[in-house]
């Protein structure tokens, strides 16, 4: 049974790297045809988003050309949207300092749209960072918030 199991997880990890792949080819594509630059922002904030694990460095790359055209365009929305990638591709090569300062940078962005979803994620988001960095006290604060 166990062997089984192993077998089955092995097959099901490597189908979802093959799909994960395929998804990050046809963004890519998608990116370098994109007619407008409506459709490269929401390319891009894809993009930066299922990097930011995998290859946090290409989620910073991405974020930061998204965040540029968001803030082109005044979409404050999107603008929180990119900072909150690029801090989660800074938290995940562990650089808690610039992480934080993107999420607090997201946090004011929200909160100057009222948005409280996005409000929620960014106290979520630099309260994890805290625990990360074992910054436990501030961690609770932050997280009592959210």
């Amino acid at each position: 049974m166990k062997k089984i199991f192993i077998v089955l997880l092995l097959l099901f990890t490597a189908g979802s790297s093959i799909a994960q792949r395929k998804k990050i080819d046809t963004l890519r594509v998608a990116l370098s045809k994109a007619a407008d630059d409506t459709s490269r922002l929401n390319i891009l904030k894809q993009l930066s988003t299922v990097y930011f694990i995998s290859n946090p460095d290409s989620s910073i790359i991405f974020s930061q050309q998204g965040y540029d055209l968001a803030v082109k365009y005044n979409r404050v929305f999107d603008e929180a949207r990119m900072l909150n990638n690029l801090g989660n591709a800074y938290g995940t090569i562990g650089d808690y300092v610039k992480s934080i300062q993107f999420y607090l940078k997201g946090l004011r962005a929200n909160e100057s749209i009222n948005n409280v979803t996005g409000i929620v994620t960014n106290y979520n988001n630099i309260g994890a960072t805290y625990v990360e960095a074992t910054d436990y006290a501030k961690a609770l604060s932050y997280l009592q918030l959210a």
